[in-house]
């Protein structure tokens, strides 16, 4: 995966901190996605788009795992005095200009506008 972010960053002149910005996101989530969603045994499938616009990279996650809003998610534990606690996810959230989940048929879709 990582090899196919960088050759799109490179096709479509983002520069690298945005780059890394987008490789986090996409390994963070998709790691938090297959240790918490791929573990009732049944198969899965997790589908990333990235778009690049003009002056911000639009990726959008989706996968087929329960129902889980990490924003919603987020929230509530933002407030935690163990900092270490979902240090992934606080990163990505920082990192991001907006992040909006929606749950639609059986399918949880995140999009995420760096």
């Amino acid at each position: 995966m990582s090899r196919i972010v960088t050759l799109f960053c490179q096709e479509n002149s983002i520069g690298k901190e945005k780059a890394r910005g987008l490789a986090h996101c996409i390994e963070e989530l998709g790691v938090n996605i297959i240790r918490h969603g791929f573990n009732d045994g049944n198969p899965h499938a997790i589908d990333v788009r990235i778009l690049a616009k003009e002056k911000e990279i639009i990726l959008r996650i989706r996968d087929d795992c329960r129902p889980f809003n990490p924003v919603n998610y987020y929230r509530i534990y933002e407030h935690d005095d163990n900092l270490e606690k979902n240090i992934g996810l606080r990163m990505v959230i920082k990192m991001t200009k907006s992040i909006k989940y929606v749950s639609t048929m059986g399918t949880n879709n995140l999009v995420i506008k760096i």
